[in-house]
């Protein structure tokens, strides 16, 4: 009971230094979004509908309508479970009316702004509210109601002074139209605080485990070699769920500065759940000890995986592979009955990839052989490397059931490559294994976006952009752009690339305006396997 005031101290710091910088408590955020797109005219595309309508809470889909169905559906089972069937007949007739508004309006807009009615526009509205919620208090943090043309800022709701902005000057005659009716206004101000958020706190009642408690982070640290004497330290966190992370990289325990990072923000995984990533470039020889520290929702405790310096950067990566052409053997055939006594002399082939000049993203490789090998004949094994991001060493091996290896070839290549190797199979009773996988073929067709840091620029600032190529169901895709293109209001082409592709399916360029560039309008062009299209304008 006697503890010195100078010992209190003295724990208190043992623990922040035990700890490192340590996140604040953060409220969590949450929120109800409802997205509608109408097109301008029907597309003959899978998946596409002239107009389409969905719920989203947190991120995740909740509800979904389309042009052709006409019928909202749950999109969660614990919506069908919890929500009665008249909310669901309410809430079709009140898509089927906005359907009929967008057809309306996108027609007023066509005319208005001049457009062909053989063109595609696309007309959309989000609007929703978010909250911040700690403990059990659940407190409005913003609300939105805005809409898009052709993907740019058209009218966005001011909830502070309860009037419409408009983003260009075809929609200031919306704008003077919907000002004059004060109660629309207001409605939609009421809706956003106070309507919305009570649909998100029913909702989030409902929810399921997942998404009221969230997934956890799946947490990995690695480096790979970046220049001849420094390392690239990556902390990578994926698999959670919600998107609010809190993620550093600690140096003997104390987070270093966000500006010797480099982060790529957060990202989607396919399956709906978010990943991201955090770098900073080290000595080679860095002795220190780094760690990787993550919180979130969906955890108790924070997440602390240390960083294993290792003395080689290489790394030798064993891949299986195989390839046949004939059928899979049936259950309880004989050949497979003698498939499964291994000779003591049977073959393993072992394709190794010897990354020799740092790891990068994995490389693209197709190995094919024979589906039968004569025993003590002459055999040929094939292999072709179809996209290198570095130098590889490419080694064959055939190793024996008593780990016993035989060398067939060595190729080492930083460019496209296709080889054979000629070996002699060795002499053995006969050994047969065959796999059958079913293979899918889908229409490609890739939507392509380009988007901006910023809608407006002034003359000598950077404009930033992102290119981004996506298929039907909006999963991203790596993509090479024979041609990319800025051209200023007057169409002269005053920046271009040429044969760049995406890096995890994102295409990052920039470009510095003239300094005594006039003002006017941008465009961004990008050509991709032979078809020109307009990205934006800015």
């Amino acid at each position: 009971m006697g503890t010195s005031v100078a010992t209190k101290i003295f724990a208190l710091f043992c623990i922040f230094l035990l700890y490192g910088t340590l996140p604040t408590l953060q409220a969590e955020k949450h929120s109800l979004y409802y997205i509608y797109t109408g097109l301008s005219k029907p597309v003959n595309l899978p998946g596409i509908y002239e107009f389409t309508a969905m719920g989203l809470l947190d991120d995740i889909q909740i509800d979904y309508y389309n042009s052709e169905q006409q019928k909202k559906i749950p999109k969660q089972t614990w919506m069908k479970e919890k929500m009665h069937e008249d909310y669901w007949e309410k809430g079709t007739q009140s898509r089927k009316s906005k359907e009929q508004w967008f057809n309306v309006n996108v027609d007023i807009l066509m005319k208005r702004m001049g457009h062909s009615e053989s063109d595609l526009h696309v007309l959309q509205w989000r609007h929703g509210c978010e909250v911040e919620q700690q403990g059990d208090e659940v407190k409005f943090s913003k609300g939105i109601s805005e809409y898009a043309f052709d993907g740019e800022d058209f009218l966005s709701f001011d909830i502070e002074e309860s009037v419409w902005v408009a983003s260009v000057k075809a929609a200031l005659p919306t704008k003077r139209k919907w000002d004059n009716v004060p109660i629309l206004n207001q409605y939609t101000k009421g809706y956003l605080e106070k309507e919305c958020v009570d649909w998100l706190k029913k909702f989030r009642e409902y929810a399921d485990e997942k998404l009221r408690n969230g997934t956890p982070p799946d947490v990995h640290v690695f480096a790979r070699k970046s220049t001849k004497t420094k390392l690239k330290l990556t902390c990578l966190a994926t698999g959670f769920y919600p998107k609010d992370v809190m993620m550093t990289i600690r140096k003997y325990n104390t987070s270093l500065p966000e500006y010797e990072i480099e982060s790529t923000g957060i990202r989607p995984n396919h399956d709906g759940s978010y990943q991201m990533r955090k770098s900073v470039e080290i000595s080679e020889d860095e002795e220190a000890e780094y760690n990787c520290f993550v919180t979130h929702k969906s955890i108790k405790e924070p997440v602390i995986i240390k960083w294993v310096h290792q003395e080689k950067t290489t790394q030798s990566v064993p891949v299986d592979v195989g390839y046949t052409e004939e059928p899979a053997l049936e259950k309880g055939s004989a050949d497979r009955e003698n498939a499964g006594k291994a000779p003591d002399s049977r073959l393993i082939l072992a394709l190794i990839f010897l990354a020799v000049d740092g790891q990068g993203s994995g490389p693209f490789f197709l190995v094919t052989f024979p589906a039968v090998f004569e025993s003590g004949s002459d055999a040929k094994l094939c292999a072709s490397l179809l996209k290198p991001n570095e130098s590889l060493t490419l080694t064959m091996f055939l190793v024996d059931e008593k780990n016993r290896t035989t060398q067939l070839g060595q190729q080492r290549s930083s460019t496209v490559f296709h080889r054979c190797f000629n070996f002699q199979s060795g002499t053995s009773r006969a050994f047969k294994m065959t796999e059958k996988r079913k293979v899918m073929f889908r229409s490609y067709m890739p939507l392509t976006f380009i988007q901006t840091d910023k809608p407006i620029y002034n003359p000598g600032q950077t404009v930033n952009f992102r290119v981004v190529t996506m298929d039907a169901k909006f999963v991203p895709l790596d993509q090479m752009y024979s041609l990319v293109v800025v051209e200023d209001y007057n169409g002269n082409r005053i920046n271009q690339w040429t044969n760049v592709s995406s890096t995890r399916w994102i295409l990052q360029l920039s470009h510095q305006l003239n300094s005594e560039a006039q003002v006017g309008e941008c465009k961004v062009h990008y050509t991709k396997e032979g078809q020109r299209a307009l990205g934006l304008s800015n």
